[in-house]
């Protein structure tokens, strides 16, 4: 991870407890900045990689996240988190792992 604690691996455990029989983690996460929509970090989860069509539709999500990133008002300030994933999965766990993620990017950007 070069030493960079925004690269480290996303949270899990918490989320993997809560969503038992379910999905264990969000497929995609993306964080941005939102005044020129540059990504900061892209997070993909290891079973998407391992299907056939894995790179592929790795590519295609990562072109839409980016054109929401770019259609966002460029003239606001701040970062943008975004996630994809199961339908199934809970939407408060999903709301709850992007609040775990915001935490620690601020965290890391405000030093050890």
């Amino acid at each position: 991870n070069d030493g960079n604690p925004l690269c480290s691996e996303f949270p899990r455990a918490p989320l993997e407890r809560a969503a038992v029989g379910r999905s264990s983690m969000p497929l995609l996460t993306f964080v941005a900045r939102v005044n020129d929509g540059m990504l900061l970090v892209a997070s993909m989860e290891h079973t998407l990689m391992g299907q056939s069509d894995g790179q592929e539709t790795l590519d295609v999500y990562k072109s839409q996240a980016k054109q929401i990133f770019k259609r966002l008002n460029p003239r606001s300030l701040g970062i943008c988190y975004l996630t994809l994933c199961d339908k199934g999965y809970p939407k408060r766990l999903a709301f709850l792992y992007l609040d775990e993620v915001g935490q620690r990017v601020r965290k890391s950007s405000n030093g050890p």
